[in-house]
């Protein structure tokens, strides 16, 4: 009796063992140089993957999964080039590889989530993307009379694939795919929003790793707002109120600032590469005659509520800004300015001339130098 009972186990074990499985077979379009291919669960540890060896352009990776998880693919262990988003689930799955466009002519299909997700991406290029990458490329090369209609139109598509990406979220709030989609968006979010959002989804996902991670640093949000309400701003810290109504908008800062160098930092809230450069602004400051250099900090593409919390828990002094993005299409059109990245740095001299519209970072020795020299 009892080996028949253990028997039975084992062929019940032995059956969920089989609806857990997952086989993800891949093939590459093109050509591929390297031997191995990889794949890494949320929230990507790379020290902790699986690998699947390359063999006349196919893969395969096999193994059991209790539940649906997001995980990453890449290729080149050392580089890490190609991460593309997909969902392991049971059943058999087909991923494409195309290493000349991986993020668009790339995908793992096979299984409800990588379906729901793939229809989902698709509408957003055959809307909005595909004209934005096309304006994109127009953009770089526009005459300045042309520019600021194509800024227009990339704006109004970026805002228009953001709502139709909500309304995706809001009516999917059980799918592991719409709180992924929401993971990669929420930035754009007030945390007030977010947090009904997040309330909003299934149960069930509540304790997935994704969900956690975005409550996680939710929570840390609106801790940085508590905190930030709780300081006040020194008498060399200002956040100067002007709407750039007609006047240019570095017109009407050398008027606040007559026979002075302006160090000019562009910079956003969510930009990693432009707050590592805090502390060496910081320390500029402190060493610059601030009778003859004004720092100035023009925020852009960026909430003001979070730039005003940016500002108090850094403990930035000098001059700051707010420029949403009408203003700064109108500065890049009165100055004939193509900023296509952060951060930036220009330098005004005392004149009301731009003397660098690519000045080096505060963290150059040459910033200071400059600076000084122009300033005598």
């Amino acid at each position: 009796m009892k080996n028949a009972i253990l028997f039975l186990l084992i062929v019940i074990l032995a059956g969920c063992q089989q609806d857990n499985k997952y086989i993800l077979n891949g093939s590459f379009d093109g050509p591929q140089n390297e031997e191995w291919i990889y794949m890494v669960k949320f929230p990507g540890n790379y020290n902790d993957r699986d690998s699947a060896k390359i063999e006349n352009g196919k893969f395969v990776f096999t193994g059991i999964i209790d539940t649906p998880q997001v995980y990453y693919m890449h290729y080149q262990m050392d580089k890490i080039i190609g991460v593309n988003t997909f969902f392991l689930e049971p059943g058999t799955l087909n991923a494409t590889i195309n290493l000349d466009n991986w993020d668009l002519n790339s995908k793992v299909e096979g299984g409800k989530l990588n379906d729901e997700y793939n229809k989902f991406l698709a509408e957003r290029l055959e809307k909005f993307l595909n004209s934005i990458f096309e304006l994109q490329r127009k953009a770089a090369n526009a005459r300045k009379d042309r520019l600021k209609e194509i800024n227009d139109s990339i704006s109004m598509l970026w805002s228009a694939d953001f709502n139709f990406s909500m309304n995706y979220i809001k009516n999917n709030s059980n799918s592991l795919a719409a709180l992924h989609s929401f993971y990669m968006l929420y930035n754009g979010c007030t945390v007030d929003e977010t947090s009904q959002i997040l309330s909003q989804f299934h149960p069930s996902l509540h304790n997935t790793l994704l969900y956690k991670k975005i409550l996680d640093e939710n929570q840390e949000r609106i801790e940085r707002r508590e905190k930030a309400n709780s300081i006040s701003l020194t008498n060399e810290t200002k956040i100067v109120k002007s709407d750039f109504k007609g006047a240019p908008v570095f017109e009407t800062i050398i008027k606040q600032n007559p026979n002075k160098v302006l160090y000019v930092d562009f910079w956003a809230t969510w930009c990693g590469p432009c707050k590592q450069e805090f502390p060496s602004s910081k320390k500029l400051y402190e060493e610059i005659d601030t009778t003859k250099i004004s720092m100035i900090y023009l925020c852009i593409s960026s909430e003001e509520e979070n730039w005003k919390q940016t500002i108090k828990l850094e403990g930035l002094k000098g001059q700051h800004f707010f420029i949403d993005d009408e203003v700064m299409k109108k500065l890049e059109n009165d100055y004939n300015l193509k900023i296509p990245g952060i951060p930036r740095y220009i330098i005004i001299g005392k004149d009301g001339k731009i003397v660098n519209e690519d000045a080096p970072r505060p963290s150059s020795e040459e910033t200071k130098k400059l600076l000084i020299q122009l300033s005598s």
